[in-house]
């Protein structure tokens, strides 16, 4: 099995190298388009991080859309984006803005991109990053919105989580924004 190059560092929360790397130019931005938080949740069975780097060792669980309806705070906490960050109106420090895709995605994920590829490039994508449930679980105080559709997600992680018995660290999320 051929090793993918992607490098996570748990420590740091910093990944590189990365497929694509999207920065956004708020002025280029139609901020009255409905914005959507677009991607996937992954795992992967093995222990590792050694096995967890390899090629073809991620499964594509469930899609990001089908829960998020609402960009907020925690959206914003997580990956620095929404409607008034993009205006200038609003900036925050997040966990995973633009971090880009790691080098070994699943093949589901793998073929979104690159089916979306152009969009990417007109702009009209942006924002892709990726983010480790243990990042989130370290900074679990940006939950506390009661009102955030983020608490549904982490729900159904747990569920998997429990059910796959896996560790935080086997689980990540690959998420990008539409205008």
């Amino acid at each position: 099995m051929q090793k993918a190059t992607f490098a996570y560092n748990h420590q740091t929360a910093v990944s590189s190298p990365c497929i694509i790397q999207w920065t956004l130019f708020a002025t280029k931005k139609d901020t009255s388009m409905p914005m959507e938080t677009e991607g996937w949740i992954e795992f992967s069975n093995y222990t590792s991080q050694e096995e967890r780097d390899e090629e073809h060792s991620w499964l594509c669980w469930m899609s990001i859309s089908s829960m998020m309806l609402q960009i907020d705070e925690v959206t914003e906490k997580l990956f620095g984006y929404s409607k008034r960050i993009i205006r200038g109106d609003y900036q925050i420090s997040s966990i995973a803005k633009d971090r880009g895709i790691p080098l070994n995605p699943s093949d589901l994920v793998r073929r979104e991109i690159e089916s979306i590829q152009k969009y990417i490039e007109s702009g009209e994508v942006f924002g892709l990053t990726t983010i480790y449930y243990d990042e989130i679980k370290k900074n679990d105080s940006i939950l506390n919105s009661h009102q955030s559709e983020w608490l549904a997600v982490i729900e159904l992680i747990e569920k998997l989580k429990n059910v796959k018995k896996l560790d935080d660290k086997q689980i990540r999320l690959i998420v990008w924004f539409e205008i």
